[in-house]
């Protein structure tokens, strides 16, 4: 996640931003797209929340290592903001709201810190445009182990396309709409992709999860070395699409 920057994440978003604005970015991770966000509105005040406090403290020392006098970072969850009514000139939720159960109780809360026109940009993947080739039969499985277990943690991995309509269940004024791809098309990137898919099959959280999801571990062992093998093919490709949507507070 270090490797995000706003130009490519939140390029949707960018043309609607001023200096002196005040931005909050939910689920900031280690704060590489939330330290670009800052320079672009300073001197106005850009503040990061993540709700992992391993991804807070990363942040934070990213943000002292670039001396950014307009950026802090704290512990929060984007289902209860503890920012008062109407506070924020602009919010951004990158591939967050993928990851919850209710994304409409996330737009509630992110509405209710917007001040009177305030945007909110919000940007996640729709899982049911995976594509890849060859398509070998460990990569249908690999998507539907990835789906399940997002479903088995909690998050809501088909509902992008949706993300307008939320937008206005949750009192939004005015929305649009938009999409992008996002892809793996040569060497250097299926390699990055091999290295965090090694450490995800890694991970005891993500082999509990696949474990309780219906893959148990020699079923996953077997699967990352077809993935492993395919990663290194000099044909491989993979995609999915990115929804992303703005909403104007009214």
């Amino acid at each position: 996640m270090a490797q995000r920057r706003a130009a490519e994440a939140a390029a949707f978003l960018l043309p609607h931003l001023r200096p002196g604005m005040r931005l909050l970015d939910c689920g900031c991770g280690p704060g590489s797209i939330t330290l670009d966000l800052a320079t672009l509105v300073a001197p106005g005040e850009v503040i990061g929340v993540d709700i992992e406090q391993t991804q807070v403290d990363e942040a934070c020392a990213l943000a002292d290592e670039r001396r950014l006098g307009n950026l802090r970072f704290q512990q929060a969850s984007i289902h209860d903001l503890p920012f008062e009514d109407a506070s924020f000139d602009a919010v951004l939720a990158h591939t967050v709201v993928e990851h919850l159960a209710q994304p409409l109780a996330a737009f509630v809360e992110v509405r209710r810190i917007l001040k009177p026109s305030g945007i909110f940009g919000v940007r996640d993947p729709d899982y049911s445009t995976w594509r890849t080739a060859p398509a070998i039969p460990a990569l249908g499985a690999f998507a539907d182990l990835f789906q399940r277990v997002q479903e088995f943690n909690g998050g809501s991995p088909y509902y992008a396309p949706h993300q307008r309509e939320l937008l206005l269940e949750a009192g939004f004024a005015r929305t649009e709409a938009g999409a992008t791809a996002m892809y793996l098309g040569s060497g250097d990137q299926l390699a990055f992709a091999r290295s965090m898919m090694e450490e995800q099959f890694g991970e005891a959280a993500f082999v509990e999860a696949a474990t309780q999801s219906g893959y148990p571990p020699a079923a996953l062992d077997h699967l990352w070395d077809e993935l492993d093998a395919w990663s290194r093919r000099p044909d491989s490709f993979w995609a999915v699409l990115m929804c992303h949507a703005l909403g104007w507070a009214p």
